[in-house]
């Protein structure tokens, strides 16, 4: 009696790591998560048998393991190439490694183009500090001019006023006269005149 014996081929087949898309820029603070994936090129190894290492621009690849994301913390300034492999249980290995670039900016006051940004900003909102402190100083001076003009024309026409009255009261025997004008604003309106008509004083305070 002879006994057949099968032989199945070895699969020779790697598999495929895919990294899940994710963003090429990382703030200043350098932190990023980063997540895998693999699938095996026919099908014929589910995904949660394939092992996965990484490395960080050409570092050391980490050791195989199921794990599929990590992250770092931390990363200084600078551009990124991060790089994964998968590998199934039959040992088959991607030639070629799957890479994510990415760079972390830099903090913000180390950023040319925005500190060049807040430079203008500054000088900008200077300028315009500099043009309303000369814009109210010439507003003030202008102001201080127009209040001494209106001073001094209170001044002519108080004068004027006064002027107009009469310096003494008429001296009548028997009779005391007594006036006295006192406008309501610095100059009034106001006048006051002591006539002698048909030999009897008359007093008039129109106004």
């Amino acid at each position: 009696m002879k006994v057949a014996r099968l032989r199945f081929p070895t699969d020779r087949s790697s598999p495929r790591a895919e990294l899940e898309p994710t963003s090429k820029e990382v703030s200043a603070r350098g932190n990023i998560l980063l997540r895998w994936s693999g699938r095996d090129r026919w099908a014929h190894m589910p995904a949660a048998a394939l092992r996965y290492q990484w490395r960080l621009d050409g570092g050391e690849w980490s050791a195989w393991s199921e794990r599929r994301d990590h992250t770092f913390v931390e990363l200084k300034n600078g551009e990124y190439r991060f790089e994964v492999l998968a590998m199934d249980r039959e040992g088959n290995v991607e030639g070629t490694p799957v890479a994510h670039v990415f760079a972390v900016d830099p903090p913000w006051w180390k950023n040319p183009p925005v500190v060049l940004r807040m430079l203008f900003l500054v000088g900008l909102a200077g300028l315009q500090t500099q043009r309303y402190l000369v814009a109210n100083s010439k507003f003030q001076e202008a102001q201080a001019r127009l209040i001494a003009e209106l001073e001094q024309e209170l001044e002519t026409a108080h004068a004027l006023q006064m002027g107009l009255m009469p310096d003494a009261s008429p001296q009548i025997a028997g009779y005391d006269i007594a006036g006295v004008c006192r406008p309501a604003t610095y100059v009034g309106g106001d006048f006051s005149s002591i006539t002698n008509a048909k030999a009897s004083c008359r007093s008039a305070w129109p106004t």
